[in-house]
């Protein structure tokens, strides 16, 4: 047989034929697409045109509204009511090869809905509208708004949230506290964040205080329009809750410079940042009062790293004195924040009639603890526990976060005799007094001397 290369003529003539038709198919297709887009151009061209026009008229529309004696006669008028307002406009429609653009220009730019106004302030349960008063478990605070009373017709609702400052502003803030140049006051809104949960979109709130121990809350209040549209924010004033942590029956007395009242002017003299008395914060009104009365002590705000805290300072012979007797105590346990300044570590800071307490020594009676490892111009949290429990009762003190140094008391003289008792020495700075009638055991006493580390020490 012979063998045969390549197509016999019949398969190249179909060949041939489908290849036409594919041809025809594909050049049909091509034609299809080309007057498609042609026919898009023109219905572009033409909406670009007609948009064009519409907006030379609705801007004609704009002008007229605009001259002092306005000409709409050529131009359909409508009302509309919009959430009860009446609403006029004018007719602008154009029709196009391909379509309508119909479009509406209003007599004003937006209808103008008036919105109430209202005031607000804030107060804890107990009504004071600044406090720093000892909480328990719980914090129950609540708003007091008042609705001007030309706008009861307008007024729908009020939306509400809690605010707390964030950490390290220890200044409490007080509305006439202005003039005391460089306080550090959390500012609204930049340094409060909001409280999460239903909680905190009431106009009351009941959490847990030592959450907010040396915090500041506010409630913002914003009306709502029965039209729906939302008033102008408005902030109460601020609830400042104190941060120390143990408190209860044994607290004796806390003086604290960040608490000081500086629109209470028995304690304050406007304008000058100085103290003529500097309240116990406890309740049980050991206040220092300065000697001689009407002496002017300076209190001023000092940065402590991310924190600031007030402290007061005091000058050549200045001093204040604890008019209430105290008492006698052979157990207690006494905090200090203290900074002798360029000054000598060895003057007392705080003075009794047995004892005295200076930043390198401690005088209970006729016993005598040194402390070491201190030095001036810094600041230092003193903590002091006496305990008489037997025969021979214990001094210990320690320094910020330290060791505890301790001694055992000598003499019959083996307590603290608190009557007389006179704060400060020149150049000397004091943040802090905290005085309790037991000896803390170790949970509260670090409890009290973290707190007291967090706000003058900023955790070094």
């Amino acid at each position: 047989m012979v063998k045969r290369n390549g197509f016999t003529m019949v398969e190249a003539l179909i060949a041939m034929a489908l290849l036409s038709a594919m041809t025809g198919i594909f050049i049909a297709g091509i034609m299809h697409s080309y007057k498609y887009l042609m026919k898009m151009k023109g219905l572009t061209t033409d909406a670009y045109s007609t948009m064009q026009s519409v907006e030379s008229e609705v801007q004609g529309i704009r002008d007229e509204l605009e001259s002092p004696v306005p000409d709409i006669s050529g131009y359909t008028e409508l009302n509309y009511s919009v959430f009860g307002k009446s609403v006029k406009a004018y007719e602008v429609s154009l029709s196009g090869d391909y379509g309508l653009i119909w479009t509406l220009v209003g007599e004003n730019t937006y209808a103008v809905f008036e919105v109430p106004s209202i005031t607000i302030s804030a107060a804890l349960e107990n009504g004071n509208f600044i406090t720093a008063s000892y909480l328990n478990s719980s914090l129950k605070a609540e708003s007091d708004e008042v609705l001007e009373e030309e706008d009861e017709s307008l007024y729908l609702t009020t939306t509400y949230r809690w605010y707390v400052s964030k950490e390290g502003y220890y200044v409490r803030s007080n509305d006439a506290s202005d003039h005391l140049s460089g306080a550090a006051y959390p500012t609204f809104p930049d340094d409060y964040q909001a409280i999460g949960g239903t909680a905190g979109k009431s106009d009351s709130i009941n959490v847990r205080s030592e959450d907010y121990l040396g915090r500041h809350l506010l409630i913002a209040a914003t009306p709502v329009a029965t039209s729906g549209k939302m008033g102008t924010q408005v902030v109460s004033n601020y609830l400042y809750i104190s941060g120390l942590p143990v408190t209860g029956s044994s607290l004796k007395m806390h003086l604290d410079a960040s608490l000081i009242e500086f629109d209470d002017y028995d304690t304050y003299l406007s304008g000058a940042g100085e103290v003529i008395k500097w309240t116990d914060f406890s309740g049980n009104g050991y206040d220092a009062e300065a000697v001689p009365a009407g002496t002017a002590i300076t209190n001023r705000t000092i940065e402590f790293g991310s924190s600031y805290a007030n402290a007061v300072e005091y000058g050549d012979s200045e001093v204040m004195s604890v008019e209430s007797n105290i008492g006698k105590m052979q157990k207690c346990t006494l905090f200090v924040v203290v900074n002798t300044g360029m000054g000598n570590i060895s003057t007392p800071f705080i003075s009794t009639n047995n004892s005295s307490f200076a930043l390198d020594r401690l005088m209970v009676g006729s016993s005598q603890l040194d402390i070491s490892g201190v030095t001036d111009d810094d600041w230092y949290v003193i903590g002091i526990t006496v305990n008489k429990s037997g025969p021979t009762g214990v001094v210990s003190a320690t320094v910020d976060d330290s060791t505890i140094q301790q001694i055992p008391m000598s003499g019959s003289d083996q307590e603290i005799d608190f009557e007389n008792m006179t704060i400060g020495a020149e150049g000397v700075m004091l943040g802090e007094i905290i005085l309790y009638d037991e000896v803390l055991d170790s949970s509260n006493y670090d409890k009290v001397l973290g707190y007291l580390l967090e706000k003058y020490k900023n955790n070094e």
